[in-house]
């Protein structure tokens, strides 16, 4: 279990996994082999704040249990001079989709749960963020 906490407080930190490792599917692979996940439950409604520009990914691996902290990354984000918004997602995950499902940190306030992107379906746009604006498209 110490390795894995380990994982998780690294991957938060740096953010920068999946770019340095340069491929998604095989990065999915190794998480299954070395942190078997072993939740079992409710799909999990999760949050994500990043940027967007239409020639980047915005799936990643990353979820938050609380929007809250989602919407604060995609306020951060907004970079509209570089053609860049700042965008709040969610996703529903089936239990299936669960790499990592941490308990409740005491060092972070994140509450990040990561998930393979590919089973993981009906990822939204729910708000947009520019610099001093917010653009609501879900509640």
């Amino acid at each position: 279990m110490e390795i894995k906490s380990e994982f998780l407080t690294a991957s938060i930190e740096h953010k920068h996994l999946a770019l340095k490792v340069g491929d998604d599917r095989a990065l999915v692979g190794a998480l299954r082999v070395l942190f078997p996940c072993d939740y079992i439950g409710e799909s999990i409604r999760g949050y994500r704040g990043t940027n967007y520009r239409k020639t980047r990914r915005v799936h990643g691996f990353s979820r938050m249990r609380d929007i809250e902290v989602a919407r604060r990354f995609a306020r951060d984000r907004a970079r509209p001079q570089f053609g860049s918004v700042g965008v709040a997602l969610v996703a529903v995950a089936q239990s299936e989709a669960i790499l990592l499902f941490p308990e409740k940190s005491e060092t972070y306030d994140e509450e990040e749960v990561v998930l393979d992107p590919y089973p993981t379906r009906r990822v939204k746009i729910i708000e947009r963020y520019t610099k001093g604006m917010t653009t609501k498209l879900e509640t």
